[in-house]
């Protein structure tokens, strides 16, 4: 029989009414059911979709995260605070936590994952690294055993869609404005520009890969502000493309790490990424060249990760 976990939300924005959707929706598929309790909003007086989740919205966070009845919370906030505060909180009742914020998990990840352990609970945060790309899991789980080398990619949507956009001919300023009404850019994308977001996800892989914290504020960074059209034609014209690049390096007592525009072959998979994909390529002394694409960010990708970490709960 399949095993009803009863489910808390933090947000619901993009990512928290995709959240919200799946699992009010049955699917013959699940392999675990689900049981929609206290939804966090700010306003509950806007509408929101899916329709069905207004029965469950509340402004008080205590309402949802102290439920005796909520066996685990979803936290979709995004940012430090009060995400940082509320997960501390959940994980201070007993709860288990699933999270997709990739500056939360970079910043406070160590002393969470410990406190969480303290309370025998679960903080489980796959889809806060490239969307629906299982590649935190895939480092903990299939290529656990495995001596990993190097790994790189594209980790930030927002600067893959621009860049790519510009490729196309768009200035700067109308390819961020075009992410922006595609939903792949925030009112401030200083953080995707400047390589923040992708230093963060680089912290997080490197967590999964080697077992060892590396501070995000650490990693050299160069973002794309400064690249203007001329720069990606040149790359074209070459024979590459300028792509923002994460690059990780060492083993688990020494790592290299930075975050840059970089030309890579037209041949490189990293090339060929459109849009807001996002590639991670891990190179293993065993297992050789392993490369996964696909959307790094979006609603439904985003939510589908979440709920794969709701499944691993509800398996506990």
């Amino acid at each position: 029989m399949k095993r009803t976990l009863n489910v808390g939300l933090l947000g619901c924005g993009t990512v928290g009414s995709g959240v919200a959707e799946r699992l009010l929706q049955a699917h013959d598929r699940d392999v675990a059911a689900f049981s929609l309790r206290g939804v966090l909003v700010r306003d509950v007086r806007k509408t929101r979709r899916p329709q069905a989740v207004m029965a469950h919205v509340t402004t008080d966070a205590m309402d949802v995260i102290r439920d005796s009845r909520t066996d685990v919370i979803v936290e979709c906030m995004g940012g430090l605070e009060p995400a940082y505060d509320l997960v501390k909180e959940a994980i201070a009742c007993g709860k288990h936590v699933v999270s997709a914020n990739k500056a939360l998990i970079a910043t406070h990840g160590p002393e969470l994952i410990a406190f969480a352990g303290d309370r025998g609970v679960e903080l489980l945060f796959d889809a806060a690294v490239g969307g629906a790309i299982p590649a935190l899991s895939v480092l903990r789980s299939a290529l656990a055993g495995e001596e990993i080398l190097e790994i790189s990619g594209i980790l930030n949507g927002t600067t893959n869609y621009i860049l790519v956009a510009m490729e196309s001919g768009c200035e700067f300023g109308a390819a961020l404005e075009s992410a922006r009404a595609h939903g792949y850019a925030e009112l401030d994308p200083a953080n995707d520009l400047n390589g923040t977001d992708t230093a963060q996800k680089l912290s997080l892989l490197a967590h999964a890969a080697f077992e060892r914290w590396l501070p995000w504020q650490s990693i050299a960074r160069t973002g794309i502000e400064a690249i203007d059209r001329r720069q990606v034609r040149d790359a074209r014209a070459g024979g590459g493309a300028l792509r923002l690049v994460a690059t990780l390096k060492g083993n688990r007592t020494r790592l290299e790490a930075a975050v840059e525009p970089v030309v890579v072959p037209l041949a490189d998979p990293m090339a060929a990424a459109t849009g807001a994909q996002n590639v991670v390529r891990v190179i293993g002394r065993g297992c050789g060249t392993l490369t996964l694409i696909g959307p790094g960010a979006g609603r439904e990708q985003t939510a589908s990760a979440i709920v794969g970490d709701l499944v691993a709960v509800s398996r506990l």
